[in-house]
């Protein structure tokens, strides 16, 4: 098949930021199929560093081929440091000039992986122009977690939005979750019925690897590690990591030391906090690589979300990577995370706004290191069985031939 991706966040491993088209592109090359993602410059991914050393770099639309996944590079830069206004001008801008694309483009099956939902804009017209067949698939509930989180609240922008989400699940010959939540979502709200279940996963081979690790930095000492990974904001639970480490601080549990490697609206704050106490330290974006190194050194991985039930849909990254570690998860998630957590007893569900939960959870672990070590094995299991990304895209391609012969 020849397959077109409208994405707006391709990177590869040498960036910040998921790699999940990565590869499962990379994968469905190597079964025989060709496969283009047209997208934009996000801010943590690696494509400005790409394209600096291809001699095509200028102009508006950048053709690079990377590990046989060929790349339509929209040069429009997108970023979380933008404000409201720019982020949607900046999505507005990508769909519109998409579409030329998906007009000309060769494809047998086209996938539009939402959010934001105006990817769905290129997406209707390989559908209703080309007639091509869609795959929608659905990375987080948009507009209803932009709507929850207050991101999102004039009715000149909300209503269209539905207005787009209805007309894309109708127009899919298959719909595409993250999560079995995510599912039950779409099938309550929108009558969705031709669904498929193929959550985020992790490249297993890279924590696999036999290398001795390098040695941890010197200011780290004997003290145990809790590390969040990835956006730090509201919406990732930022309060609760301030307020885990001023705890840390009172209590004088300085044994524990919070690890923060990412970025984001809240780091500034947490920045400032992290030099008045002993509990934090900010180390900012990292690449893939550096991730799994202080994966290998943490105590338990921390994976905060804000209180607001849509997210309990959600698919993270830093869940499946500290899964594949070996590393025991504190979340605080009221949904699927939690039944798997608790089934495969690979980690604790606390309150969002509770502190104190969280060291707990950690002083069971550092008091217990046998039983730490047990459910490292079990995660470690768990991401083998369920989360390993030769695995779910295969899944995945399966289930685009059977949206490509229906």
């Amino acid at each position: 098949m020849q397959i077109v991706v409208f994405y707006q966040y391709f990177s590869t491993p040498n960036g910040r930021w998921s790699t999940r088209f990565y590869h499962l592109a990379k994968h469905w090359t190597k079964r025989g199929h060709q496969v283009t993602v047209v997208t934009s410059v996000y801010d943590k991914s690696d494509l400005d560093e790409l394209l600096g050393t291809h001699r095509r770099k200028r102009g508006w639309v950048r053709h690079l081929e990377v590990e046989g996944i060929r790349l339509v590079v929209l040069a429009i830069p997108i970023s979380n440091r933008q404000s409201f206004s720019r982020r949607i001008a900046s999505f507005l801008c990508y769909a519109l000039l998409s579409c030329w694309f998906a007009l000309r483009l060769p494809a047998d099956l086209v996938i539009a992986s939402s959010g934001p939902i105006t990817v769905g804009l290129p997406a209707l017209v390989a559908r209703l122009v080309r007639r091509r067949r869609l795959v929608f698939e659905c990375r987080d509930l948009w507009p209803e977690g932009a709507i929850a989180l207050g991101a999102l609240r004039n009715p000149l922008l909300t209503v269209p939005a539905f207005g787009l989400a209805r007309a894309c699940y109708r127009a899919a010959s298959l719909v595409v979750t993250l999560s079995r939540d995510m599912a039950d979502h779409l099938r309550g709200r929108f009558a969705v019925d031709r669904l498929a279940v193929v959550p985020n996963g992790v490249d297993l081979q890279a924590f696999a690897d036999s290398e001795s690790p390098a040695p941890a930095p010197s200011w780290l000492g004997d003290r145990q590690v809790l590390l969040y990974t990835g956006n730090l904001g509201p919406t990732n639970g930022s309060a609760l990591i301030e307020t885990c480490a001023r705890r840390l601080e009172e209590l004088g549990e300085t044994r524990f030391l919070l690890v923060l490697l990412g970025e984001g609206p809240a780091r500034a704050s947490l920045q400032r906090l992290a030099e008045d106490l002993d509990t934090l330290v900010v180390l900012g974006p990292r690449p893939k690589r550096e991730v799994v190194f202080w994966l290998r050194r943490a105590l338990a991985a921390l994976v905060p979300l804000a209180d607001a039930p849509i997210l309990a849909t959600s698919s993270p990254n830093k869940l499946f990577e500290a899964l594949a570690a070996g590393v025991p998860v504190i979340q605080t998630t009221d949904g699927w995370i939690a039944e798997l957590l608790a089934d495969h007893r690979c980690g604790y569900t606390v309150p969002p706004q509770d502190p104190d939960a969280v060291i707990e959870a950690l002083r069971r672990l550092a008091d217990d290191p046998e039983a730490r070590r047990a459910a490292g094995r079990r995660a470690r299991t768990l991401a083998r069985e369920q989360f390993d990304l030769e695995k779910l895209a295969d899944r995945y391609l399966a289930s685009l031939h059977e949206a490509y012969g229906s």
